[in-house]
């Protein structure tokens, strides 16, 4: 019985490997959370995978965590991608009083604290068409459509939904959509 390296069967497994993973990254993409905006849904070290095709025969709905980039600039001069939730939708009005988040009249009910908001106020707005109103669900922290450096999100810049964080594995689970 001869043992040895197949060449060629190894050059093939690794292809195939390659071209897997070529095909997947095509939908998903993995992403690591940088920063604590999102606490505590995600945590600064989470990782989780991105759907790059959520939103090609669908658009973003309230509730979704959405990665896209933003007009803000890194240190090299790139557009930063930020990850947020969409609290409001094209055409809405959106107004916070008390750091309550009212949109249409209705106030959204969600599970993000308002420790330390009370005072926090943003007269009302209406999102552009075609553009989301995203928001950190750690809003003491986060830079995000609240600020006119960051502003609504336009669909075309909104890069996929947040749908699986693998890591840490403690934690590992789909991501669901609030609000």
């Amino acid at each position: 019985m001869k043992v040895g390296i197949n060449v060629k069967t190894i050059i093939k497994e690794f292809a195939i490997a390659a071209a897997v993973s070529f095909i997947i990254m095509q939908f998903i993409r993995p992403v690591t959370i940088m920063g604590r905006s999102m606490e505590p849904t995600l945590s600064s070290g989470d990782r989780a995978f991105v759907s790059l095709v959520a939103y090609k025969r669908t658009t973003p709905e309230r509730g979704d965590i959405v990665v896209f980039k933003s007009r803000l600039k890194d240190a090299s001069g790139k557009s930063k991608t930020l990850i947020k939730r969409v609290v409001a939708l094209p055409g809405e009005k959106i107004r916070i009083e008390e750091g309550r988040i009212i949109v249409d009249g209705k106030e959204l009910v969600d599970n993000v604290s308002l420790e330390g908001m009370e005072g926090y106020n943003m007269s009302e707005r209406i999102v552009d068409n075609g553009c989301y109103f995203c928001i950190g669900d750690n809003r003491l922290h986060s830079t995000d459509s609240r600020s006119l450096d960051v502003g609504t999100v336009p669909i075309k810049k909104i890069l996929g939904r947040v749908v699986y964080r693998y890591f840490p594995l403690e934690k590992m689970a789909a991501i669901k959509t609030m609000v």
